[in-house]
């Protein structure tokens, strides 16, 4: 189960970064309304096109996390779900009511805390070192500038004259792609370095300037 939700969130490319997120938030029991807060202040999730039903969903759907009912009904008269099992289990009802949505709590699985475990442990800033690094410098330039919020048009304007992008030309969506896809830059209102990216960018800097011993 753990491949497959790794294959689920890796076709979501520019929001994989916060489906394993939202998966690390429900290793604690979380309601509908606490997961749509989570969701909603994510800023991939900005301006996003899919309601947070849709994007919990598919973690539920691959079984990263769990949808079962509120255990407080048992308080109610009512009966608490066991955690689902079996292919589909859990999955979001689209012919549920907002108010038996909200009934639901949400935890994360073993699987989808394996993928997790997983995902964390990958190098994902590899693809910043192909072409024998050939282009490493520019995006530690990149990272640098976009420490504080740049539009494409800056960035454009910023790697205009630098001769790494010509023979073979390279436009600047080469590098903004990569950073993103690695988890370095993020869209918010413009191109910002993540913290991620801040920490790579950090400890790229410190193994070509190594700090002296006094």
């Amino acid at each position: 189960m753990e491949e497959v939700i790794a294959k689920r969130l890796a076709s979501e490319t520019k929001l994989q970064d916060a489906l394993y997120r939202l998966i690390a938030f429900c290793e604690q029991e979380r309601t509908y309304d606490e997961v749509a807060d989570e969701i909603a202040a994510y800023p991939e999730m900005r301006g996003s096109a899919f309601p947070p039903s849709t994007i919990l969903g598919w973690l539920v759907s691959v079984e990263a996390i769990w949808a079962v009912r509120d255990s407080s009904l048992e308080d109610e008269g009512g009966e608490a779900d066991e955690p689902p099992t079996g292919a589909g289990a859990g999955q979001l009802d689209s012919k549920q009511s907002q108010a038996e949505r909200e009934a639901e709590i949400f935890v994360s699985t073993e699987a989808g805390l394996a993928a997790l475990c997983r995902y964390r442990s990958i190098d994902r800033f590899a693809c910043l070192d192909d072409q024998n690094g050939r282009y490493r410098p520019v995006f530690v330039e990149l990272l640098q500038f976009c420490k504080s919020t740049q539009s494409k048009q800056a960035i454009e304007a910023k790697l205009k004259d630098n001769p790494l992008t010509y023979n073979p030309r390279v436009f600047p969506g080469f590098f903004l792609d990569r950073l993103e896809r690695s988890g370095a830059l993020r869209w918010d209102g413009g191109w910002k370095t993540t913290e991620a990216g801040a920490d790579w960018l950090v400890a790229y800097e410190g193994a070509v300037m190594p700090i002296e011993n006094k």
